[in-house]
């Protein structure tokens, strides 16, 4: 699937972002799924449950600069204990591979916002390419204990996605919030765990620390203190 880095997308010194690159990633995963069969469409309509992104981990090896054009391809690799790996490989316009994902994606009931099982026709017609583009580089993402910056936020209804609640891209925004302004929107790779959903109106904290200049891990809250995602970031 192509795409061209807009605008929008670009920052002030004419390069695309993270949040640039996961928006990719999910229209990339969404127009493929449709063309599995098992959208988000599909799923409510035949069982009322939709997909959510449990984890993405990111690697860039060069961030591509506005109106540059890119391909991503991606496949589903593998389907086990109803978490499906999707993974995926960015491309240039000269076909050279810049950047490479994977992702962790569960089913949630509409209704009761709860995780639940793999619906049957998804598991008999899941396909399964057991080839990775780049691996997790841990079992889980570290909770962050202690932030040595922190920054306030409010969700608004352009955060908002179909499932009705703040679009996993906006994470990554967030994350990068509470940075030093030293650092830019451009880590050479983002680990990001999803653990709760943020809706119109909540009020978050995103809280940063930074280990030495290469490292930092962030953690983004809701003002209650329930954690809705945690996120390791490397720079170069």
């Amino acid at each position: 699937m192509n795409f061209t880095v807009r605008v929008a997308e670009a920052g002030f010194d004419g390069k695309g972002s993270i949040a640039g690159v996961g928006s990719w990633l999910q229209d990339a995963a969404a127009v493929h799924a449709g063309e599995l069969g098992f959208d988000n469409a599909v799923l409510a309509e035949k069982a009322n449950v939709v997909w959510v992104l449990i984890r993405e981990y990111i690697e860039m090896q060069r961030y591509p600069g506005y109106g540059e054009r890119v391909c991503i391809s991606t496949w589903p690799a593998s389907l086990e204990r109803n978490v499906g790996r999707r993974d995926f490989r960015i491309f240039d316009a000269q076909h050279q591979q810049i950047g490479a994902a994977t992702s962790l994606w569960a089913i949630m009931d509409i209704e009761s916002r709860k995780l639940a099982p793999m619906p049957d026709f998804v598991a008999a017609q899941y396909p399964k390419t057991p080839v990775h583009s780049v691996e997790l580089p841990s079992r889980s993402v570290k909770r962050l204990r202690e932030h040595s910056t922190e920054s306030s936020i409010m969700t608004r209804y352009s955060d908002l996605d179909s499932n009705a609640h703040v679009n996993n891209v906006h994470y990554m925004e967030w994350a990068l919030e509470s940075l030093p302004g030293s650092y830019a929107c451009r880590p050479c790779s983002l680990d990001i765990a999803f653990r709760a959903e943020a809706r119109l109106g909540d009020r978050v904290l995103s809280r940063s620390v930074c280990e030495g200049e290469a490292q930092c891990r962030h953690a983004v809250l809701r003002d209650d203190g329930v954690e809705l995602a945690r996120i390791a970031t490397r720079w170069k």
